[in-house]
């Protein structure tokens, strides 16, 4: 749980909107009562709004959809009239993407990832070449709604490795 893990790192975790910093996590017991004290701590005390990643919607095991971390952050920056930044803690932030492809030619680089929506997208916006996984938690149909084009669609693990021994012959 994020709370747990910011008390292990020392910070202070308040519930109210006496704080320095409104972090932001998946959270599927979102309430009014948490959603105005964030607004209240960025709007009355300047707090700076850090989502852990900026997705912007995210799929549950369910199969139905729930807005992300990025949707909440750009939410309060929205409602707060926020100035500063919005961070990207998460992958594929500018950052992440760049210490990982240190030294690698970027042109050559793919991401592979089942989640079209914060990974792939993303990665394309950064340069980097995509590979979406239809295995995990969001089919080929998926790609419609997004209205988004990954450079290559695999449908198995099998059928990716396949390719990619085609590409290194």
């Amino acid at each position: 749980m994020l709370k747990d893990f910011l008390k292990e790192q020392g910070f202070e975790v308040r519930e109210n909107h006496e704080v320095d910093a409104v972090i932001i996590g998946q959270d599927k017991e979102i309430e009014f009562k948490k959603i105005k004290n964030a607004t209240s701590a960025v709007f009355l005390k300047g707090a700076k709004i850090i989502p852990v990643n900026l997705s912007k919607i995210v799929k549950d095991s369910d199969g139905l959809y729930f807005p992300g971390s990025g949707s909440y952050a750009y939410m309060f920056k929205h409602a707060t009239n926020y100035e500063g930044e919005i961070p990207n803690l998460g992958k594929p932030s500018k950052e992440f993407i760049n210490l990982a492809l240190e030294g690698l030619p970027r042109e050559k680089v793919f991401l592979i990832s089942d989640d079209i929506y914060t990974d792939l997208m993303g990665a394309k916006e950064l340069g980097i070449g995509t590979i979406f996984m239809t295995t995990g938690k969001y089919k080929q149909e998926e790609l419609k709604k997004a209205n988004f084009k990954p450079d290559y669609v695999f449908h198995s693990l099998k059928e990716l490795m396949r390719e990619i021994k085609k590409w290194l012959s």
